[in-house]
C-alpha cells in the first residue's frame, strides 16, 4: 500500500510513515511540529503510484512504467502536448 510520510527537511529524517487512509494524522502531526519551530514536509504518493499499486504492478513494472513516463514527457520540445 503506497504511503504518506513526513520528512524533517534538514536531515531528510522520516519522523512518520502511515498508509495512505490516514493521512489527516500526518498532516495534524507535521502541523504539530512545524508550531515547535521544526521545517517538515509531508509526501505523498503520486496519482500514478496509487494507480499502480492499486492495479497490481509489480516493483519491475512500476520502475519501467515511471521510465518510459518520464522518457515519454523528455521527447516533447514544449511542457504540454496541446500541440500533438
Amino acid at each position: 500500500m503506497p504511503k504518506i510520510f513526513v520528512r524533517d527537511i534538514s536531515s531528510a529524517q522520516i519522523l512518520m510513515e502511515v498508509d495512505l487512509e490516514e493521512g489527516e494524522k500526518a498532516y495534524s502531526y507535521a502541523a504539530e511540529l512545524e508550531e515547535i519551530g521544526l521545517s517538515v514536509e509531508v509526501i505523498n504518493p503520486t496519482l500514478t503510484e496509487s494507480l499502480l499499486h492499486s492495479l497490481g504492478a509489480t516493483e519491475i513494472q512500476k520502475k519501467s512504467y515511471l521510465t518510459s513516463l518520464d522518457e515519454e514527457l523528455e521527447s516533447h520540445e514544449t511542457p504540454s502536448c496541446a500541440h500533438c
